[in-house]
């Protein structure tokens, strides 16, 4: 399986210091459901946003893919990986789930057409949003904010997902229903990246599980 993410001799503190990580060395495969688990505090987080591009400044070897990370420019990993953040407010750009659903379309270049209206809808209705489409996001709820941005992760079904606690705020049926979506991306070689602190998780469809321990990561 080719690495969508290589990590060799790898380094990263915020401050100069106090190192979060050090000679991490991890491979994340592209087409594979890959679990990273780890106490709070530990890095999971800062995890996610190195490998979306939002944090950068490390030392040692770091791909996507077979590019240096800090040859890439946002734009370029943006149109390969996708990230959910934790805090679920940072997902959403927009006054509305419908307005926030389209500019994840059109990112902000062009209009959307007749199959996007589609996609955009069955997003909707596959996490019961129909009836919140207008209505400004202030007055919904956590989980119904977090199913806005579940949503929108399906329009972005072909990059690889990064997930920061996905399953944090959602009931039974919603965790089944991202699980589920999670192994059909697996089936047509889509990967997703799951970091969380939680241990109890169906794993018949996650490959391989990590631990980030003492500045690195050791496979479980």
């Amino acid at each position: 399986m080719d690495p969508i993410f290589t990590f060799s001799d790898f380094s990263f503190g915020y401050l100069k210091h106090e190192l979060l990580f050090h000679d991490l060395e991890l491979k994340v495969n592209s087409n594979s459901v890959t679990l990273i688990q780890g106490d709070n505090g530990s890095g999971k987080t800062t995890l996610c946003n190195l490998m979306s591009g939002l944090l950068t400044r490390h030392k040692g070897q770091f791909l996507l893919e077979n590019h240096n990370m800090d040859k890439l420019s946002k734009k370029d990993i943006s149109e390969k990986v996708v990230l959910l953040k934790q805090n679920i407010l940072g997902n959403i750009v927009a006054a509305t789930p419908e307005e926030d659903l389209i500019i994840w379309q059109e990112k902000f270049r062009r209009k959307c057409s007749e199959d996007d209206n589609e996609k955009r809808m069955k997003a909707f209705q596959l996490y019961n949003m129909e009836e919140f489409l207008l209505k400004p996001v202030w007055e919904l709820s956590h989980g119904q904010i977090k199913r806005i941005t579940l949503a929108a992760l399906l329009l972005n079904s072909k990059k690889f997902w990064i997930l920061d606690e996905p399953f944090s705020g959602l009931d039974s049926k919603l965790i089944s229903i991202l699980e589920n979506t999670i192994k059909d991306r697996k089936n047509k070689n889509f990967g997703t990246l799951i970091v969380s602190h939680r241990s109890e998780f169906h794993t018949d469809f996650i490959d391989e599980i990590y631990r980030i321990e003492n500045q690195g990561i050791l496979k479980v």
